[in-house]
């Protein structure tokens, strides 16, 4: 009769002591496990919750503060993002932008109009093979340089050459300008002091 109760108290120790072992090692790494499947899926609005432990719940509390913050950093990234896009498409200038092969991997309107051909026929191609001479003279541009390119038509177009850096890539990007003759002179003359 003894030994029953010893195998019962031993059966009972063991099962407090898996239930104990289950809230302080499963439950966190369980947790641990959603929030991993929460940033891989990248759904940045969705939190942890506490569990009563307290080494678990500044996990926690760390975990949604960091998914706080990305879903904070997500939004101004997009908001600037779609900024940038309002400028570049309302901007007078012709902005050429180039991937990491040298073809053109966008154009906004003014340069669709520049250039003389539609977005389909320029992008994905490289400068010096459209036909216009101006897309010749942009490629002919050096990096960090500009050049002014004047066309038989008395155009005169003021061409930068650049480049911005892209998730660790620097990708080239050319201004296209249009200078009348005034503004062309006043650029040549030498500033007086």
């Amino acid at each position: 009769m003894a030994v029953f109760f010893i195998v019962e108290d031993i059966v009972v120790f063991t099962g407090i002591y898996l239930i104990r072992f289950y809230h302080l090692i499963v439950k966190p790494l369980e947790l641990i496990g959603n929030g991993m499947d929460l940033l891989k899926g990248q759904d940045f609005s969705s939190r942890l919750s506490r569990i009563g432990q307290y080494e678990a719940d500044r996990i926690v509390d760390l975990f949604n503060k960091m998914m706080e913050q990305l879903k904070e950093e997500r939004l101004l990234l997009r908001e600037q993002n779609h900024f940038l896009d309002l400028l570049i498409n309302t901007s007078l200038l012709g902005v050429v932008i180039m991937d990491l092969d040298r073809q053109v991997q966008s154009v906004n309107p003014a340069a669709s109009r520049i250039l003389e051909a539609s977005a389909q026929d320029i992008v994905a191609t490289k400068l010096d093979s459209l036909p216009s001479l101006l897309a010749k003279g942009l490629a002919e541009t050096p990096l960090h340089e500009s050049n002014t390119i004047r066309l038989s038509n008395a155009s005169i177009y003021k061409c930068t050459h650049s480049s911005f850096v892209d998730r660790g890539y620097n990708h080239s990007f050319y201004l296209i300008e249009s200078l009348t003759e005034e503004v062309f002179k006043a650029e040549k003359r030498p500033m007086s002091r």
